[in-house]
């Protein structure tokens, strides 16, 4: 933590330009996890690592002599030491005066465009900037009419720019856990939402726009009123509704079922409760888009997609800005480049506005750019000042054209505006150079996420099937799975299943996890023990056979190895319906395998028999060698690591060397540490494990298993090779 403290007293002139009776405002940028800006002992300001800058209001009226006692106190973020990057004072009109520093950001967004599309020009622009009357400038009064001469003589230059023009809509990105626990994103929800609304009376012009149904559904349970507030806002056209999907998801790692899930259950709440769905997909800050995306996109409603999050890439920047992403299936979705945004703050200072704008020009060939005013990653939104400075240079013959609009509106304008054969197309992935780490941080969060997933297409399945056909007073549960669904839908926040939040927040999504496993357990075991219960069971080979019904959920018939436990000890046999004993193999954890063959979306009935003798029990092989009709499979017994993997249907040496070498390498001093993997660690390579036993678990018929245990540092990991019977036609 540190104080930052000043005494400003008010000069007679800067660079001999009177000051009195001028606005001063304070400048200032940090980087902090907290900042609070007191004046004259009060505090007027606070901010965080996301509403890191602000204009702060000294003195509508500035008098020469007048001080002002000056104090910031920083708290350094925990992953760095924290900054104070910009300490400015800034002096202007009140109102629409022009002032020397108004002036001077016009003639710079001036030359920027003239530079760029008429360098022809510059030299008159150079010629009018020669004529500023600089021996006036002691004199206000006659300084301030040389300067509108001047801004009225390069009125016609300014014609340029009024040809091109910034699309604003304000927002608001606010991540649903991150830095902060999910509980704390629904009191900035609503801080956020009641600070647009308030704004938006005195800026009518003002348009916001904001994703996540499944915040809008907490705020309609827990502040109705504000609810009913934003619902009159998107039927006035003053407020976006984007997205479509239940939150922000992180769109690699889900199964495609889930992406469907998102903008199925987010698309019928904004019908439902706003009679309107979104057009828009809108994922600012996910970590790289899966090339189904636009066939998923398309099939649910949208016409558009917007990211800006490619601009972080680490090593090639992205080539397009507007462009077609077209799938695997050949879908084309018009996609969006937004404007970046890495520090949480897009203000509308004229000067980034107009580099952006450039830039955007000359990637593109369009003049129409887009641009997202406000705070975000915390929530926050537009802020007074920047609606004001807006207003400014709206009013300004020097900058481009502003106005609010809605993203659908200026997409339709754009796609309007270009010949589609001309429009870039992209036949991949959207691939973030960046955060490759995220894809093993937090594991526990993607096996959790992959496991749900499959349990509750299971008990969706199974307990359509027993509605429909196996009734029994068994009735769908359908309020249960989409209560489970939304849960899960939740969890794949883009901070929170990449793994990238802090401890407090995976306490919740743990939580969450074990609410979804258990609620699905619980609907399919229902759903299996309803049609279980309507299964012929005549076929009973003995008097002491039990019933085991295996089930496929897969669309196709299936002949795998089915492992269940034994209801006691002693030497048990398995046999079909027709009274046929089948191949199966008996464990020492009590458990049996056996061979079952299954229709697709389908069951089959199997009995479980004790039988009369044991058989010998064979000694393990020698070798550390797995076998089946595909596969000879050697481990090294010095090591536990792969020595031959030989494809014996394609006659084809798989490995060049050692496989499944288990190695460590030192990783540290990484800035997004949860996020990215250190490019130089190869460089650093921890001492190699040791193996410390490798034995045999299991050897046939059906199944061969060995176990390697290796120590590596203070870590002890165990792995089973396991290597199953695979059936041919030949052998079914």
């Amino acid at each position: 933590m540190r104080w930052f403290v000043q005494r400003l007293r008010v000069p007679h002139a800067l660079r001999d330009y009177p000051l009195a009776g001028l606005a001063l405002r304070l400048g200032l940028t940090w980087w902090a996890e907290v900042a609070e800006i007191y004046v004259n002992g009060e505090l007027v300001r606070s901010g965080d690592l996301f509403d890191s800058a602000g204009r702060i209001l000294l003195t509508t009226a500035a008098n020469p002599g007048e001080a002002f006692s000056l104090a910031l106190r920083l708290v350094s973020p925990g992953h760095d030491g924290g900054a104070l990057m910009r300490s400015q004072a800034i002096w202007e009109h009140q109102g629409d005066s022009l002032d020397p520093g108004l002036l001077a950001d016009e003639l710079t967004v001036l030359q920027q465009y003239l530079a760029a599309f008429a360098p022809e020009k510059l030299t008159e622009l150079a010629g009018a900037i020669a004529s500023i009357p600089w021996q006036w400038v002691g004199d206000r009064d006659r300084f301030d009419r040389g300067l509108r001469s001047l801004r009225e003589d390069l009125r016609p230059l300014g014609g340029l720019l009024k040809e091109r023009g910034f699309h604003l809509l304000g927002h608001a990105h606010l991540d649903m856990a991150w830095l902060w626990p999910v509980a704390e994103t629904w009191e900035v929800a609503q801080r956020t939402f009641a600070s647009v609304l308030t704004l938006q009376k005195s800026f009518p012009e003002l348009i916001f726009g904001h994703s996540t149904p499944a915040l809008y559904a907490w705020i309609e349970v827990h502040r109705p009123d504000l609810f009913a507030q934003i619902q009159a806002a998107v039927e006035a056209g003053r407020w976006e509704l984007l997205g479509g999907m239940w939150v922000e998801p992180e769109v690699n790692l889900p199964a495609g079922e889930s992406l469907v899930r998102q903008f199925l259950y987010g698309q019928r709440y904004f019908q439902e409760k706003f009679g309107r769905m979104a057009e828009v997909a809108w994922l600012p800050d996910s970590f790289g888009f899966t090339w189904q995306l636009p066939q998923i996109c398309r099939e649910s409603g949208i016409k558009y997609f917007v990211t800006g999050k490619l601009h972080w890439n680490d090593s090639k920047a992205f080539p397009h800005g507007f462009f077609a992403w077209e799938g695997p299936d050949g879908t084309q979705l018009l996609t969006l480049m937004s404007p970046p945004n890495v520090a949480g703050v897009m203000d509308t200072s004229p000067l980034p506005m107009a580099n952006y704008g450039v830039a955007w020009e000359q990637q593109t060939g369009l003049t129409e750019a887009f641009w997202l005013p406000g705070v975000g990653d915390h929530g926050g939104g537009p802020t007074q000042d920047m609606l004001e400075v807006q207003r400014r240079f709206q009013g300004s013959p020097l900058f481009p054209r502003l106005e609010f609009s809605t993203a659908i509106a200026y997409l339709n304008r754009l796609k309007a505006s270009i010949d589609p054969g001309q429009l870039p197309v992209w036949k991949d992935e959207l691939y973030l150079e960046l955060h490759r780490g995220c894809y093993t941080t937090h594991g526990d969060q993607k096996r959790a996420n992959r496991y749900c997933e499959g349990l509750l297409y299971q008990a969706e399945l199974w307990s359509a099937i027993a509605s429909m056909n196996f009734p029994n007073g068994f009735s769908y549960p359908q309020q249960d799975l989409e209560m489970a669904w939304k849960q899960l839908l939740f969890n794949q926040f883009h901070d929170i299943l990449p793994g990238t939040s802090i401890s407090e927040v995976f306490v919740d999504a743990n939580q969450a996890w074990c609410d979804v496993q258990q609620a699905g357990e619980t609907i399919l075991q229902g759903a299996l023990e309803a049609i279980a219960a309507d299964i012929d069971r005549s076929s009973r080979p003995q008097p002491e056979a039990r019933p085991l019904i295996v089930f496929n959920a897969l669309n196709w018939s299936r002949q795998e190895i089915v492992t269940c436990s034994l209801p006691t000890e002693g030497y048990w046999r398995v046999y079909d319906i027709q009274g046929q004993e089948v191949l199966s193999q008996q464990l020492d954890n009590n458990q049996l395998l056996f061979s079952a063959q299954i229709p697709g979306i389908g069951y089959g009935l199997y009995w479980l028999c004790p039988g009369e003798l044991k058989p010998t029990q064979r000694q393990p092989p020698v070798d550390f060698c797995l076998e089946n009709h595909y596969l000879r499979v050697e481990i090294e017994s010095s090591t536990g690591e792969l020595s031959r993997i030989f494809d014996k249907v394609n006659n084809w040496e798989v490995l060049r060397g050692p496989g499944n070498q288990l190695q460590a390498f030192q990783d540290q001093g990484q800035y997004w540490d949860a996020w990215n993997i250190d490019p130089n660690y190869q460089e650093h390579p921890l001492p190699a494990a040791q193996l410390t036993s490798l034995e045999w678990l299991d050897w046939g018929p059906l199944q061969w298993r060995i176990r390697a245990t290796r120590q590596l540092g203070s870590s002890q990991f165990i792995q089973d090779y396991c290597l199953q019977v695979k059936f041919t036609d030949s052998n079914h």
